[in-house]
């Protein structure tokens, strides 16, 4: 059972007299027990300050084995905002435009004389997201086993466009604002058809060898290092293996990347810090317009009140790992959270608003119901 596992010790005596790492890691393991989370690891960068990790339950249920703050994690669609990155330092040295339509990239893809790229990047090109007809189901006896070969199979990216272009148009291009995996699959392969590199190679040159980030991989094009991490996803209130790292084709540039907490909150600060795109174009990226069933979306980044204002970044979710990365801009302190479980993403609120309140030497909020 999921709730059964056991919080890790904690550190005695009265929250006021612990240190910030003693809070945090005590609001840790009581959220993590009481959400039923089989690992967590919470961290918080705070400008002028050494980054703060903590790790709490077990990254494999079976072998007993602790998890570590620096285990790699599936970061879903925390993977948008390096592509949209990359995306947007194309067009600041002219080599695509964020007018430029579909059609030049992808001549034969429907209505893709309609979609421009920055319609993809906000999910406002009324395609469908087919990672959503293939979602677990559990009224659909059939969901499941559909999910199932879909994970495991190998897809070619010209695959995964054609997927995309399957289903009629949620709505015509521009008249709506929907959140669409099959966007972000279109701009990794107008990457690879506008530079001649892969989307990998570009992430690796543009982001992560510049800013020093040595655990982050783009899943499917990069070869993984060895990681004790399982993945788990909730059945009522057992945990079911998911099995780590499956097959990550399907979600490729939409969400197949892995990383771990440290190089996580280097990248939140350098994104919105503007260490990596310039003033005029990190506005547009943040020129928020709400989005269905989500608050506000900009180019790859996601607007979400955290309980105490809003922040900038995006969650993540992928087979059996659920993930945020967020930044506060009053305060520019940045939070991240990765969890080894498939969960519902403002579940991980909690931690994020338990990290802010140790940093700030607050009361702990409750936590339950």
């Amino acid at each position: 059972m999921c709730l059964g596992l056991a919080a890790a010790p904690q550190t005695s005596g009265p929250s006021s007299q612990l240190t910030e790492a003693g809070r945090l890691q005590q609001a840790v393991d009581q959220v993590r027990a009481e959400l039923g989370i089989p690992g967590v690891v919470v961290g918080v960068a705070t400008p002028g300050q050494e980054p703060l990790l903590v790790g709490s339950g077990e990254s494999d249920r079976v072998k007993h084995i602790t998890v570590q703050t620096d285990d790699l994690f599936g970061i879903g669609s925390v993977t948008k905002m390096f592509v949209a990155v990359v995306v947007l330092q194309l067009a600041e040295e002219g080599k695509l435009g964020l007018d430029d339509t579909v059609a030049r990239y992808l001549p034969d893809f429907p209505h893709g004389e309609q979609i421009t790229v920055r319609m993809l990047l906000q999910h406002r090109s009324g395609i469908v997201d087919f990672a959503s007809e293939l979602s677990y189901n559990p009224n659909d006896a059939t969901s499941g086993l559909l999910l199932f070969v879909a994970v495991q199979r190998q897809w070619t990216h010209d695959e995964l466009v054609q997927l995309a272009a399957a289903q009629p148009p949620m709505f015509p291009p521009g008249e709506g604002c929907r959140y669409s995996n099959a966007d972000y699959i279109l701009l990794g392969r107008i990457i690879e058809l506008g530079t001649g590199k892969t989307v990998s190679e570009e992430i690796r040159t543009r982001i992560l060898a510049p800013l020093g980030l040595e655990h982050t991989f783009l899943g499917g094009e990069e070869p993984l290092p060895p990681s004790p991490i399982r993945s788990y996803r909730k059945i009522g209130t057992d945990c079911a293996d998911c099995l780590a790292f499956e097959n990550p084709s399907l979600a490729w540039s939409a969400g197949a990347m892995v990383s771990d907490a440290s190089d996580l909150l280097r990248f939140g600060p350098a994104l919105f810090g503007g260490n990596l795109l310039k003033p005029e174009m990190l506005a547009q990226m943040l020129d928020f317009e709400p989005i269905y069933r989500m608050e506000r979306y900009g180019l790859g980044v996601r607007e979400h009140d955290g309980g105490f204002g809003p922040l900038w970044g995006h969650p993540g979710q992928t087979i059996g790992f659920t993930s945020v990365l967020w930044y506060d801009p009053a305060t520019h302190d940045t939070y991240v959270v990765l969890t080894n479980m498939n969960l519902q993403l403002d579940t991980l609120d909690p931690l994020v608003q338990a990290a802010r309140a140790c940093i700030l030497g607050a009361p702990q909020p409750p936590f339950g119901g």
